[in-house]
């Protein structure tokens, strides 16, 4: 069989035999480079590992150790105590007789009081305990009327126990307009004179309740303050029944001779929304 390789190429394979070792060391010193190359890498990962390990225990630690501050979170979340200002005793007549009030800021967004019990103290006496609500951001004035007493009423204070708190929840929002959606429009005062006495100048109040909410309301109360000035004089509450929604109710009201003084009356509805009772309809409140 003949040769089919050239001269060239015997030449290149004899070259490349006599040059093995050379080959050989070449190969080895490359992985030997490749190892070294590997081994670097290694040796300087863990250099820095060993330079930033106690920086790296102390964030571990951290971590551990880290503890949420329950007291103050509940500090932030929690309801703000109510504010008590303008407490009054103003004397009915000639009577012994006295109405009681003091004014109340529920200075919270997201809190409303669903019940709370009061009653008023003074140097000679005190009330029995009543119940009341505020609502988020409200303020109110919380009355006992018509109180007796012999002796006039002065230091007087109120006592406020039974606070139960509720969250209010963004399904409530609807509710909480409802106050503001009962419209008093058409007020009017005149002069009136007394059937039983003639020469007696009295006051006539007149006005319009109108149901503005999307609800129909079964009952609920209205509390009237009563000025001379910029100052209380006297204060009254009526409660309105079966307003029906985008309905109205009229009210015509001769006031008592004490209140022969008043120059301007205020008319605030007192709905509580926890209270499905002032609902005609069967209204869901969340708890």
């Amino acid at each position: 069989m003949g040769s089919n390789f050239n001269n060239f190429q015997l030449k290149t394979a004899y070259w490349i035999f006599i040059h093995r070792p050379l080959f050989r060391k070449i190969l080895v010193g490359i992985v030997i480079f490749i190892n070294f190359l590997i081994w670097g890498f290694v040796v300087y990962q863990f250099s820095l590992y060993l330079i930033f390990w106690q920086a790296h225990q102390q964030t571990l630690k951290g971590l551990v150790e880290e503890k949420i501050d329950f007291l103050a979170y509940h500090q932030r979340i929690a309801a703000t105590p109510l504010k008590v200002s303008n407490l009054l005793a103003l004397p009915i007549g000639q009577t012994n007789r006295y109405d009681l009030l003091a004014e109340i800021e529920n200075q919270n967004s997201y809190w409303g009081v669903r019940s709370l019990e009061y009653r008023f103290i003074w140097s000679t006496g005190k009330t029995d305990f009543y119940s009341g609500y505020i609502l988020p951001q409200e303020r109110k004035y919380l009355f006992i009327l018509n109180q007796q007493s012999i002796q006039p009423i002065q230091n007087i204070q109120i006592e406020i126990k039974n606070i139960q708190w509720q969250r209010i929840k963004e399904t409530t929002n609807l509710l909480l307009k409802i106050p503001s959606q009962i419209m008093v429009e058409d007020l009017t005062l005149s002069s009136v004179s007394s059937t039983k006495n003639p020469w007696l100048s009295l006051i006539k109040l007149r006005f319009k309740i109108y149901n503005d909410s999307v609800y129909d309301l079964g009952s609920f109360r209205l509390n009237l303050l009563f000025y001379s000035g910029s100052q209380i004089i006297g204060v009254d509450q009526l409660t309105v029944k079966d307003l029906k929604n985008r309905s109205a109710e009229f009210f015509d009201l001769i006031l008592s001779d004490y209140l022969s003084r008043v120059d301007r009356v205020k008319i605030i509805p007192d709905l509580n929304i926890f209270d499905p009772e002032i609902f005609a309809n069967s209204v869901s409140i969340p708890d």
